[in-house]
């Protein structure tokens, strides 16, 4: 026959716990006081931003949210906060050229513009790149807000015109950040582009003397000391309408960091530099780009979901 044994906590007095008779019920009741203290609840679960109040006198826990997850694990989704630099590309019909898209908005500007043009539609910004070769870029940027403290910049880049991959070309698009805003002075893009050799998509960062001079490439991801990104760049399909990629560019004070990502959650290191290794001051301008390359009669379109700032 089983042991009745007065439940805790919470229960009412008409209402008992039965046990095993051979149990011990003196050990039970311990166990039961003893075993799930707040502050075990505490320590297992109060991360990003779940907040634990418990001790070891009480088995009793009060769980609560006071911020946001130190992850987004739905990158996709609007940010509840937006910063004045984010464009979700859901306003009018045309690039934000005087951040009217809400209130404190970083205006947009271009920067080698020539006859390329900028058009939002359904929710993306298609950025069309003037003919010319991969030695012209097109840029859309926006000055960086404080840009000497630390930020960190993402993208997501639906895709790009993959005829003109078939055709031959070298479509481009991606992230560009420079040391000037609307001079044109040094900068870099990080991009992808397709290896008609290889068969897939890599990841190139480039450094540029000015819209219009490619100097060097600082990484490609066939050289990519990184696995995961390597796998990433074996892998990804080619379609009609390209491969989603989310870009990251990061800055501490000191150091420019590029990353890529096939989900927007995980992000894997491409590369980095110091400014002063390149740059002669810290970056003033970030924004996205396109260009095309080995077909002067046609134009790229790059096609971007959002572009955020998160730091």
């Amino acid at each position: 026959m089983a042991t009745p044994l007065k439940s805790k906590p919470g229960l009412t007095g008409a209402t008992a716990l039965s046990i095993p008779k051979t149990w011990d019920p003196k050990w039970f009741r311990g166990f039961i006081s003893n075993m799930l203290k707040g502050a075990d609840v505490r320590n297992a679960i109060g991360v990003d931003g779940i907040t634990i109040t418990g001790n070891i006198s009480s088995p009793y826990a009060t769980i609560g949210f006071t911020g946001a997850p130190s992850a987004n694990v739905t990158p996709d989704t609007h940010p509840a906060s937006p910063n004045t630099s984010n464009d979700e590309f859901e306003f009018g019909s045309s690039l934000d050229l005087t951040g009217a898209r809400g209130a404190g908005a970083v205006a947009w500007s271009w920067l080698n513009q020539g006859v390329s043009t900028a058009n939002v539609t359904s929710g993306a910004l298609v950025l069309n790149a003037a003919t010319g070769g991969i030695s012209s870029v097109a840029i859309v940027e926006q000055s960086i807000v404080n840009p000497s403290a630390a930020w960190d910049f993402r993208c997501k880049l639906l895709g790009i015109d993959w005829y003109n991959v078939q055709t031959g070309s070298d479509s481009r698009g991606g992230m560009w950040v420079g040391d000037n805003t609307g001079g044109g002075g040094l900068s870099y893009t990080m991009s992808s582009y397709y290896d008609s050799g290889a068969g897939y998509l890599r990841w190139n960062v480039a450094r540029w003397s000015s819209p219009t001079t490619a100097v060097s490439a600082l990484f490609t991801s066939s050289t990519s000391s990184s696995v995961l990104l390597d796998q990433w760049a074996g892998v990804m399909p080619m379609t009609s309408n390209g491969q989603a990629v989310y870009y990251r560019i990061t800055f501490d004070g000191t150091t420019l960091r590029w990353y890529v990502s096939q989900d927007g959650v995980v992000y894997a290191l491409a590369t980095q530099e110091a400014v002063g290794a390149y740059l002669i001051t810290n970056p003033a301008g970030i924004g996205l780009f396109a260009s095309e390359a080995n077909n002067s009669a046609q134009q790229a379109s790059a096609v971007f979901d959002w572009f955020r700032r998160y730091a």
